[in-house]
This record gives structure tokens, C-alpha cells and sequence, in this order.
């Protein structure tokens, strides 16, 4: 299935990867508005081909003016880490700090600073500095399905040498990761979640996205907490990470809905047991 998009208004680009997939796969839209896209919102046409078969589904897209972030979130500490943790905002940039024995295993202790989110969407971070507390002190973009020490979660954990998405798949079962990659930072970071799976990229600029790995399916109600996680992987310490623009945007749960036919519509054969017939 190949697919394309039309309806896209002056000033705004889409890109699909991979640009076409067989069964059972899917493809990744993302649409990036440049600096001079007018605001408003617009119908756009994403249109799936194989052969002669053809269908489309209608997004709505909408153009915001551009935002500093979007404003100052929860602050809690998971798991009863050794020392507080703090998660200060000021002018579009988030200073967190977390103590912890870390984001792994079955359990977790680390400080998050959330918001509650419905459905799927994409959550969106610069990672200025991580956390330099140890070898696995980890910061990073996290959506979590509770506040739960135990709960499932998926996390794009980015240390000083090593990143990748780690995740629970569900409450209380062990931690595992896709395979690590070494990070440059500052680095563009974003967590994507659709259809019950969740998706990790990087970024030199926040415009060209390299995938992390494959995507993870975790359990997750339709209300999860989303935000900054900090563990600085040493309980009586704190660790501390810088990020900046921020965002969190609503995206769409649709499903394929190609169909299969066998012409002529019946056939008639005979075959003796134990043998085929094509």
C-alpha cells in the first residue's frame, strides 16, 4: 500500500515513513508547519493505494500560532524516592530534578513532572542537558499509565552516553528496551502513541526524526500521564535535566480497512481426501 496526502495549505509539508508497507504494517505521518503556515484549519486527504484498490481518510488539521511550551506541569515523585525531586518552569524552559534507584525492573523511582492526556497524541521535548549523576541516570519524555511505582509505561530514557525506549508493558511485569544508540545534545526528542503502541524518535533540529527502534505495545487506558521523567540512579542524590519547547498535541486513531476478494466468487471442485486443489 503506497500512500499520499493532498488538501496541505501553503507553508506546511507532510512526510509518510515508510512511504509504502504490506500487510499487517503500518506508516508514520508527520506533517511539520514552517514559521510562515497561516493559522487555521484545514481537510487533508491521506489516500492508501494497492493496484486497483484506493481509500481515503479525511484528517483536520489545525495551525496554531507558535507557544513557548505549554505552561508548568505536575510535579510528584514516584515510588518514594530518597530525596524530593522539583520540576520548575520559567519561560519555556523545565529545570527537573529527581533522585531515584532507577526506571527499570518492576518498579520504578524517579520524579515526573506530568500532564493527563486522553487518546493518542505526540509529546515533544529538547533534551538540553540529561541528568550526569551515573552511567544509567535518565532523563527523558515518558507516557505512564498511572503514578503507580509498578505501572506500565513507555519512556524514551536518554543517559550521558547511551539512549533508548525503554517500557512496562504491563503493571508489574519487568522492564525491557529496544536496542541503544550513543545521543549528541543537545537532542530533540519525541514519544508518539497510536493504536496502543508507542513509537520513540530523536532529532538534531525538531524536523528531520530518526525511529528508535521498533514500536512497543504497552497496556494503557485511554487517560495516561504524560511528561519529563528524571532518576538520577542514586537514592540519596539528585539529579537535574534542562528541556525546552515542549509540546503535546492531539493525533488520530484510525484503522486500515482494506479489503480481499477471490474472483471468481465461487468454484466448484472436486478432490479426494488427503489431496489439493489450487
Amino acid at each position: 500500500v503506497t500512500f499520499s496526502i493532498s488538501g496541505l495549505p501553503a507553508g506546511v509539508t507532510a512526510a509518510f515513513s515508510p512511504a509504502s508497507v504490506g500487510t499487517r504494517s503500518s506508516t508514520n505521518l508527520t506533517v511539520t508547519a514552517g514559521s510562515g503556515a497561516a493559522t487555521g484549519t484545514y481537510s487533508l486527504k491521506v489516500t492508501g493505494s494497492s493496484g486497483s484498490a484506493s481509500h481515503s481518510v479525511t484528517l483536520t488539521l489545525t495551525v496554531s500560532a507558535q507557544a513557548s511550551g505549554i505552561g508548568p506541569g505536575t510535579n510528584v515523585d514516584i515510588g518514594a524516592p530518597g530525596s524530593a525531586g522539583s520540576g520548575p518552569f520559567s519561560n519555556g524552559t523545565y529545570l527537573v530534578s529527581g533522585s531515584g534507584a532507577d526506571v527499570w525492573g518492576n518498579s520504578d523511582q524517579f520524579h515526573f513532572t506530568y500532564w493527563q492526556f486522553a487518546g493518542d497524541g505526540t509529546f515533544v521535548a529538547r533534551i538540553v542537558s540529561p541528568a550526569n549523576t551515573g552511567f544509567y541516570s535518565k532523563s527523558g519524555v515518558m507516557f505512564r499509565g498511572s503514578l503507580d511505582a509498578n505501572a506500565s509505561y513507555a519512556f524514551l530514557a536518554n543517559m550521558p552516553s547511551i539512549y533508548g525506549l525503554q517500557y512496562r508493558n504491563v503493571n508489574g511485569a519487568n522492564s525491557a528496551t529496544t536496542p541503544y544508540f550513543t545521543p549528541s545534545y543537545p537532542q530533540w526528542v519525541k514519544m508518539v502513541r497510536a493504536n496502543g503502541n508507542f513509537t520513540g524518535f530523536v532529532s538534531a533540529d525538531g524536523k528531520s526524526w530518526t525511529q528508535v527502534g521498533d514500536p512497543v505495545s504497552v497496556v494503557m487506558g485511554q487517560t495516561a500521564y504524560v511528561g519529563l521523567a528524571v532518576t538520577s540512579q542514586t537514592n540519596a542524590s539528585l539529579g537535574t535535566a534542562t528541556f525546552d519547547n515542549v509540546s503535546l498535541s492531539p493525533g488520530v486513531n484510525s484503522s486500515a480497512d482494506f479489503t480481499i476478494s477471490a474472483p471468481p466468487a465461487s468454484y466448484s471442485s472436486a478432490v479426494l481426501a488427503g489431496n489439493a486443489v489450487a
